[in-house]
């Protein structure tokens, strides 16, 4: 006996827009999430750099009797100018960071945002609004080949406080202010001190709206977070606004003086 085959009822045009509707309110629905969820995921994984890069300062300060912040900026002699190498950080921390390079690498760095953004040819940072070159202090072509590459080269994507220490006097009292190569004691508050923050200077990374990213983004400056590790360890997100004001105890404002550059200096070890 011969069956007659089924007849599969195709889609009508009505039925395929539906679905096709339905799939762009999901898609719509979903995007969103997806981007906060890898958002929220590159700002743990800078957190946990910030982290071992705090980690590995503790240990640093714990191998010397007198212990100091970081040298970032110095000169080869007392006439000699200062010097800003922000990468020198990763010399002196490599060995507390078992040789990881990439914990100097914040996930988020790119466009306008990283060392490597701007870089020329020379390996100086190219300003994309007037062309002025300014010397690229994060990042050191170890090589001399013309390239940055993380095994080869020092690529460092965070901030160090590279504060130059000087010694003030006010109200017939003197006190010591800088951060860079500061023994801790001569710090007024040594754990409200910004050792490092994962910013150019202090463009934000996180969180903020990138609707412009040409040039420093009005937006993104306004709401973007920074991750930050204090004296004492601890990491702390502030925003710009945070960052360009003063410290919990008055100090002068800006990031780079908080715990250590006090108004008047009455607040001294």
């Amino acid at each position: 006996m011969r069956t007659t085959p089924t007849r599969q009822r195709a889609f009508t045009l009505i039925e395929l827009l539906v679905v096709v509707a339905i799939i762009a309110i999901l898609i719509g629905i979903l995007l969103p999430s997806l981007g906060r969820a890898r958002e929220s995921a590159v700002d743990i994984k800078c957190k946990s750099n910030v982290r071992q890069i705090g980690i590995a300062c503790l240990g640093y300060f714990n191998d010397y009797k007198d212990p100091a912040f970081l040298p970032i900026a110095t000169r080869a002699s007392q006439f000699a100018p200062w010097i800003k190498r922000r990468y020198r950080a990763i010399t002196i921390l490599e060995p507390y960071t078992d040789g990881n390079k990439e914990v100097f690498i914040c996930p988020a760095a790119s466009g306008v945002t990283s060392v490597l953004g701007w870089i020329d040819e020379n390996g100086a940072i190219q300003d994309p609004i007037n062309g002025n070159v300014a010397p690229i202090f994060p990042c050191d072509d170890v090589n001399d080949d013309g390239k940055f590459t993380m095994l080869d080269d020092l690529i460092n994507e965070y901030w160090f406080n590279d504060s130059v220490p000087s010694t003030v006097s006010s109200g017939g009292r003197t006190y010591n202010i800088g951060i860079s190569g500061q023994p801790l004691r001569l710090v007024a508050r040594p754990t409200e001190v910004v050792m490092a923050l994962d910013a150019i200077d202090w463009i934000p990374r996180h969180f903020g709206s990138r609707a412009n990213t040409t040039w420093l983004p009005n937006a993104f400056q306004r709401t973007g977070e920074c991750n930050a590790v204090m004296g004492d360890g601890r990491v702390e997100s502030f925003n710009a606004v945070e960052l360009t004001g003063r410290d919990r105890f008055g100090s002068q404002p800006n990031f780079e003086n908080w715990g250590h550059n006090y108004p008047d200096g009455a607040i001294s070890p």
